[in-house]
């Protein structure tokens, strides 16, 4: 990067590829409310790298409110002055939408745009949904899951828990441990002296993460959605998803999945949504030994195999946390395991923002 004085000299004096220069470096400073006068400035003289990366500080909340209409807004711009990432962009935020299939048509031909000019997200986003199109008919390949029905296998009535086999295939599970890798952290639990990030506890020895609506793109979407239809599940009423990954002797000690109502720390998420009624846990890849979920007060325990989704309910039918839930990632004895899991409850959550 130029010496940061001069940048700053050159992007004082409406050099509008210094000002955007001097935006990232900002950016790298920590310095949002400098990165966003920058990346104006440079917008404003019509520079489209800077018009792009103003439309996702816009997506995702970067230096301003998360603003979806303004995300678009500014990848409009882009896209008329040629950019192939601001329409991949664009298809991307749409598709994460509520209202994403009456967007089909706009999506489909953004992607087709940026893959033409030879965008490789938009190519392998395109590549991906081919491969799960009919065969014979790859060029109207599906944005969406076609509706499908996966005969589940009844392992408890009461509390009611059921497998789902082969929900994913291979490629969408490394397509999930790919994009969870570069962000996991050691998993925490619950602080009940309220600290709401959670902390480290021997209850819990293995990583994870969040994949946050900003790490989602198309192809997680899609994946996403093929494990709620599954269980007949609302994506309005889910958490994003989270990423597990276990090594050998990792493990997760019998717990719950519902929030419990006398704590303190709870509160939020009880008042935001609700409470937590159902867990859906897809195993992304299997250990080759050890690794199952366990129930112990079920006399239960599930093996993980690649694909399958186990689905359980935290609650009772009057909507109360139900204590025979109580679950175990048991200790992984060879391999790794991994699993995405979502949690789905009672009422919106504010997953999807717009």
């Amino acid at each position: 990067m130029s010496d940061p004085v001069q940048l700053q000299r050159d992007a004082s004096a409406g050099n509008p590829k210094a000002q955007f220069l001097l935006s990232q470096f900002c950016y790298k400073q920590g310095d949002l409310t400098a990165m966003i006068h920058w990346l104006e400035e440079a917008a404003s003289s019509g520079l489209m790298e800077a018009i792009e990366a103003l439309g996702y500080c816009c997506e995702i909340g970067r230096g301003v409110a998360v603003q979806p209409a303004g995300a678009v807004e500014q990848y409009d711009a882009a896209i008329a002055l040629g950019s192939p990432r601001a329409a991949y962009r664009k298809a991307t935020l749409l598709y994460k939408a509520r209202d994403a299939q009456s967007n089909e048509a706009d999506i489909r031909e953004l992607l087709n745009r940026a893959a033409g000019q030879g965008l490789a997200p938009a190519q392998n986003t395109i590549g991906f949904l081919k491969s799960v199109a009919d065969d014979h008919q790859p060029e109207n390949f599906p944005l969406f899951p076609p509706a499908r029905t996966i005969q589940a296998e009844k392992l408890s009535d009461s509390p009611y828990v059921c497998r789902y086999p082969a929900v994913l295939n291979p490629v969408e599970c490394q397509h999930l441990v790919r994009a969870a890798t570069p962000h996991l952290q050691p998993a925490g639990v619950i602080d009940p002296d309220g600290n709401k990030a959670g902390k480290q506890s021997e209850v819990r020895t293995n990583l994870s993460t969040y994949l946050s609506p900003a790490l989602v793109d198309i192809i997680g979407r899609y994946i996403e959605m093929k494990i709620v239809d599954t269980t007949g599940g609302n994506l309005s009423l889910s958490e994003p998803m989270s990423i597990l990954c276990y090594s050998a002797g990792e493990y997760y000690r019998p717990h719950y999945d519902y929030f419990s109502p006398g704590l303190e720390v709870t509160a939020k998420h009880l008042a935001d949504g609700g409470q937590r009624i159902a867990s859906a846990v897809t195993c992304l890849n299997a250990p080759a030994a050890g690794g199952g979920t366990s129930f112990p007060a079920l006399d239960l325990t599930v093996p993980a195999v690649q694909g399958d989704l186990l689905w359980f309910r935290n609650c009772d039918d009057d909507g109360r946390p139900d204590p025979r839930s109580i679950h175990a990632g048991d200790p992984v004895m060879e391999g790794q395991k991994w699993v995405v899991t979502k949690w789905f409850r009672e009422s919106d959550s504010g997953y999807l923002s717009w």
